[in-house]
């Protein structure tokens, strides 16, 4: 009869334009034809259509430089080679070029002839560069494109993009590759394989597993940078980089090295699994107050090594080997990965004092995040016990953050220092950010992380549709505020990881009433006063055997 059943997006994958929801995709226009074959009202007869990324290429056309007649004043054209190339080999080719995490290139003409408008839309949306920060410091690094960069590509979209002259293209520098060790410092002194090749089934929860690189030196090293290479960047989503001694990683296999964590029966993985990471068991402090396990840094997607500033080195213990907890995610196919640590060791000699890199661990404590609250703040702050220098900062949540902020307060100042601060959060673009120069911290600065979250059905990034309660946890379906600060000091900070450690036991109780709201567990108190699960209970309704759960 003419009347117009449903009008709408075809499935929800894209709930804003250019983000990927999280959530199981929903197929929209085929429910609604369904629905007619069978006779029945359109369920949702008008759902919005977000928009997702569209491939447009174009015919690409030499278009010749306007030719000036004796009214029009000369004005010469905006061209490809001469004026394009250099701000998109500046803020974008890193990503946007085969192999790398941008999902088109913009290396050649035609690529820009394509890509030009998306790339622009994504600018005036601040989506792109991705891991945009704000800071009362100067940070290292590139920079977005100036208004004057943007203004360039806009001219240039408006007179039909003139291809111009190749022989008018300026040297350009080679790209980074992200598949080598850094270049800046030349080849790494030590370089360790993993041990045995990780596998990575197509489906399945994610996986977190710490990942043991031997390296048992018999004195102290003094490191200047170190770098986690993995093989497989699609599936690698971030790392956490630090040391423990070879009895504890011993230890920690044999009690860790089973099968838990890995949901996939394909999935084979060397290492251990422990919710406590890479310091789930603190071995005493050194005589001399060098903490015998630390993190020292980390991997995200886009960054490469961790180069310490010119005074300052990592201090990894004798006898120690490398741990990086690695947080793989699936693609739907079978994959493996076999990362490697480079490490770049300080060849001044031991007379020169420098000072020593600490990973900070700066959380927020909470346990939970209602549904349909669209401002849920959390905050967290850690005093300086010992003089410091703020490096720079790692941020750290999930889906539900939609803005971040560091900020330092000096004894006896009430007006906070902007360290970091992201205005637009993305989870899939999560970035360490370095000062050029540290910032010297005194004693009883304190430093603190704000966040705001947003569990409601209008944030794209909502792991849930709709939206339900999410605690905190680890994985990326659950929560966090857990930004790693990287302080360089005279003596260690956190020589017991109490940061980390303060951190897990959070972590803890937050599963321990995750369980006891959603029913999985029946908890009884005991005569001593300590909870443990109710021997009675069905052992068939939760995933670990009593014994297992005890020992947690």
């Amino acid at each position: 009869d003419g009347t117009v059943a449903y009008a709408g997006r075809i499935d929800s994958r894209y709930r804003e334009r250019g983000v990927k929801s999280p959530a199981k995709v929903r197929d929209d226009l085929r429910e609604a034809i369904l629905d007619l074959l069978a006779g029945k009202p359109v369920r949702i007869p008008r759902l919005a259509a977000g928009g997702c990324p569209l491939d447009r290429p174009e015919v690409p056309q030499q278009h010749a430089a306007s030719v000036p007649n004796a009214e029009t004043p000369t004005v010469e054209a905006v061209t490809f080679y001469r004026d394009v190339l250099p701000i998109l080999h500046e803020h974008c080719q890193r990503c946007h070029s085969p192999g790398q995490v941008g999902p088109f290139a913009l290396l050649s003409y035609e690529d820009a002839c394509d890509w030009i408008e998306t790339a622009l839309e994504e600018i005036d949306a601040k989506r792109m560069p991705p891991a945009q920060v704000e800071s009362d410091l100067e940070l290292s690094g590139t920079p977005p494109p100036s208004p004057a960069d943007v203004a360039m590509l806009r001219q240039w979209v408006a007179s039909e993009k003139p291809q111009g002259n190749p022989d008018d293209a300026p040297p350009l520098a080679p790209l980074p590759d992200y598949g080598a060790f850094e270049e800046i410092l030349g080849p790494p002194d030590i370089v360790i394989d993993l041990p045995s090749v990780a596998q990575l089934g197509p489906q399945g929860e994610d996986i977190y597993r710490n990942f043991i690189f031997p390296l048992n030196r018999p004195d102290d090293l003094r490191v200047r940078a170190i770098q986690l290479l993995p093989s497989n960047r699609a599936i690698v989503h971030h790392a956490l980089i630090g040391y423990l001694d070879r009895a504890t990683c011993v230890q920690a296999v044999k009690d860790h090295g089973g099968r838990d964590g890995m949901s996939n029966p394909l999935d084979q993985m060397p290492g251990f699994w422990d919710n406590m990471g890479a310091g789930f068991k603190v071995p005493p402090v050194r005589a001399d107050g060098i903490p015998r396990t630390s993190f020292v840094s980390g991997y995200i997607p886009g960054n490469r090594s961790m180069i310490c500033p010119e005074d300052v080195d990592v201090i990894i213990p004798a006898g120690s080997d490398i741990v990086a907890q690695m947080h793989y995610h699936r693609t739907g196919k079978l994959e493996t990965d076999s990362s490697q640590i480079g490490l770049w060791i300080d060849k001044d000699p031991p007379a020169v004092t420098k000072k020593m890199m600490n990973l900070v661990f700066l959380f927020g404590g909470f346990q939970s995040i209602p549904a349909g609250v669209k401002d849920y703040r959390v905050t967290g702050r850690y005093t300086l016990e010992h003089d410091a220098a703020f490096v720079g900062a790692a941020p750290h949540a999930h889906g539900l953050a939609m803005w971040m902020s560091l900020q330092a307060t000096l004894p006896g100042q009430t007006k906070p220092i902007l360290l970091i601060r992201n205005p637009k959060w993305d989870f899939n673009w999560q970035s360490a950010s370095w000062l050029k120069k540290p910032l010297h911290l005194p004693k009883g600065t304190v430093i603190e992380a704000e966040v705001s979250y947003n569990n409601t059905a209008d944030n794209p990034h909502n792991p849930y549709d709709p939206p339900q309660t999410v605690w905190l946890g680890e994985s990326t379906f659950d929560e966090m505020l857990l930004p790693m600060l990287l302080l360089a000091s005279e003596r260690p900070l956190d020589p017991e990881s109490k940061s980390f450690v303060a951190f897990n036991m959070s972590m803890a109780r937050s599963e321990f009433l995750r369980r006891l709201v959603e029913r999985n567990y029946r908890y009884r108190r005991g005569p001593d006063g300590t909870v443990a699960i109710d021997p009675s209970y069905n052992k068939e309704n939760h995933p670990q055997s009593i014994e297992d759960a005890k020992k947690k």
